[in-house]
């Protein structure tokens, strides 16, 4: 009878065990935040406003699919770029490519709400500043 109540609390321990290990902490993933529908709000170089490319106008729409696919919608003319994206460095960075040309970004922000994203080259500092799209 003692044997048998033994192997029962340990058949418990085991079993209390492998829920807590199983059961997630409540943090949501970079990669998780980052899959969403994200408006870009600002672009700026040095600090000052600035725009280079078109993929980087203000209003763009950017999709970031769970596939690690992008779809970039510049607002401005309706042009639709598509691309892939990859967290790199422990999700400190994201590697962005569009139509061969690799861009690596700095993950400055992320949560449920912005994305900011920097890049450094011989310009200065390049930053990009993202809103959540409120879907309907």
């Amino acid at each position: 009878m003692k044997i048998l109540k033994m192997k029962k609390t340990k058949l418990l321990i085991i079993v209390l065990f492998y829920f807590l290990v199983s059961c997630e902490d409540g943090t949501v993933s970079k990669k998780d935040l980052l899959t969403n529908t994200w408006i870009l709000e600002e672009t700026t170089l040095n600090g000052e406003s600035f725009l280079h490319e078109s993929i980087y106008s203000t209003n763009s729409v950017y999709t970031f699919f769970e596939d690690e696919t992008l779809q970039i919608v510049i607002t401005q003319d309706q042009n639709i770029i598509n691309g892939t994206w990859q967290l790199k460095d422990n999700n400190t960075k994201i590697t962005i490519a569009l139509s061969g040309i690799m861009y690596e970004y700095t993950i400055e922000k992320i949560d449920n709400s912005y994305l900011w994203l920097s890049l450094s080259d011989e310009d200065g500092l390049h930053q990009y500043k993202y809103m959540k799209m409120l879907m309907e």
